[in-house]
């Protein structure tokens, strides 16, 4: 059977630290959150999931809970709320003592053989009286006396604090008036070695049976010593019942005469004889041991329950913080924190905008130095054309002759005037006619810086035909057929300055 892992959460209370466990119920120190960050450490005891489905037992927790929240005392635990649990457990919650147990600090002294002193046991006891009278005085909500007894006191069930005041918890087995669960014939309820006779025998109890058990535990504060201790449990009940009771002083030496004389009063077999009341009881201590401060009892606490306590504060510090890492989302930075991202962020911004324009100047002056190689090519070629339409040696070439002024069928479109080509010499003719036809593509290096040389002289026109098929001209006058070409401007006439 798997079983289950532990609870991180019981409602509003986040779990922080298992202080103890049992086969019925379980501590554990948590942590109640509220609005406006409001937070208070407490203690829950949770029952078991697995008795769940019992339901005596689960009407026992309920009674535990609403009889310890009747009872208001600043010495006894504060009762503070009942809840329920997903899987149906139910739970209290109460205040978290940061402290120890009586039984502990007993155990504690007793392994040092450092008794506690008489004056630190008695206002322990004086305190757990005055708790334990608070809790006879119980009232319900409607101020009817609940006649609650305790039926469980022990050294395990009396809280000492590390602020010196000692606390009375565990109503488990409280007896009430309007508790829902009887006790059954022949049950006892409570630790046998801590029952009155009373109880033992089955008999109705009343607050005088607490009496009796707070004088046990009077009696081992005092000595050191178990009371009722035997080897098994008819032995106990029989002890309890007839055995002989030392007085305390007889037991331990230093215990005064008259202390161990009221702790005798309260162990008292026949209850007509004990303290009426648990008050009754306090106020003779505190008579007999001429009163004790607090501080005293909290020096006690911290010298043999120290590192209990820091073990306790570390588990809880350490239970917080992992809760804090994994619920809390992280806090927005400060004002001053923004600053330098600010200021970062300008920077980049600033740099990025001015690596965008740099490179739309580049992009721009690109743009403009191919447009101007495109127009230049361009006019390379167009001039390129113009030269490939010669089939002439540049070192022919030959600066125009002037004639005079004859206008040739009008005037040329976007020329004042055309003059015709001064006629050729026998022997040039003859020169050109018997050299072949060179292709631009093919021209030699001389012929390409001929070209450049003509594409660079200013103002000098020369007129030709574009198709390179074309004869060579001769050297008689156009015909009438390329003046009128000449005189459209179409068909790749060219003119050249």
């Amino acid at each position: 059977m798997e079983i289950p892992a532990p609870p991180t959460a019981l409602g509003r209370y986040e779990l922080l630290h298992r202080i103890a466990a049992g086969g019925m119920a379980e501590v554990y120190a948590a942590r109640s959150i509220g609005a406006g960050g409001f937070q208070k450490l407490v203690a829950i005891k949770r029952m078991l999931p697995t008795l769940v489905d019992d339901e005596r037992f689960v009407q026992m927790f309920m009674d535990e809970a609403k009889l310890a929240s009747a009872i208001i005392s600043p010495y006894a635990v504060q009762t503070l709320d009942l809840g329920t649990a997903v899987d149906g457990s139910l739970f209290i919650v109460m205040d978290l003592v940061r402290g120890a147990s009586l039984g502990t600090l007993l155990k504690a002294a007793a392994k040092r053989r450092e008794p506690l002193s008489v004056k630190v046991a008695g206002e322990i006891l004086r305190q757990a009286a005055l708790g334990l009278h608070d809790a006879h005085e119980a009232r319900s909500s409607d101020g009817e006396p609940l006649e609650l007894i305790h039926r469980d006191i022990s050294p395990q069930n009396i809280l000492v604090g590390i602020d010196g005041r000692v606390r009375i918890t565990d109503f488990g087995v409280a007896k009430a008036l309007h508790r829902a669960t009887k006790t059954a014939t022949g049950e006892i309820k409570g630790k046998m070695s801590y029952c009155s006779p009373e109880q033992v025998r089955g008999e109705e109890l009343d607050r005088r049976s607490d009496i009796f058990s707070l004088g046990v535990v009077a009696w081992e504060a005092l000595t050191h010593r178990r009371l009722f201790r035997r080897d098994n449990p008819a032995a106990i009940l029989q002890a309890v019942l007839s055995d002989e009771i030392k007085s305390p002083q007889l037991v331990r030496s230093g215990v005064p005469a008259h202390v161990g004389g009221l702790v005798m009063t309260a162990l008292k077999r026949n209850p007509d004889e004990r303290y009426s009341t648990a008050l009754e009881f306090a106020d003779a201590i505190g008579a007999a041991l001429g009163g004790s401060s607090s501080a005293q009892v909290a020096s006690v606490v911290t010298e043999l329950a120290g590192d209990q306590i820091a073990d306790l504060d570390h588990a809880i510090r350490t239970g917080t913080n992992s809760i804090r890492l994994e619920s809390t989302p992280p806090s927005a930075p400060s004002r001053r924190s923004w600053i330098p991202i600010l200021l970062l962020t300008l920077i980049v911004a600033v740099l990025t905008a001015g690596i965008t324009m740099y490179s739309l100047g580049d992009s721009e002056e690109e743009g403009v130095t191919q447009e101007t190689d495109v127009a230049s090519g361009a006019n390379n070629e167009a001039q390129g054309d113009i030269v490939r339409g010669f089939q002439v040696d540049p070192s022919s070439l030959q600066p125009p002759t002037e004639i005079p002024a004859t206008p040739v069928n009008g005037t040329l479109e976007g020329s004042p005037e055309v003059r015709a080509p001064a006629p050729r010499t026998p022997r040039e003719e003859t020169r050109l006619r018997e050299e072949p036809a060179v292709e631009t593509s093919q021209q030699p290096e001389t012929s390409r810086a001929a070209n450049v040389s003509m594409r660079s002289r200013p103002r000098r026109r020369v007129s030709a035909m574009s198709d390179e098929s074309e004869p060579p001209p001769s050297e008689e006058s156009p015909s009438p057929e390329m003046q009128s070409n000449v005189r459209q401007g179409t068909n790749g006439a060219f003119i050249l300055r």
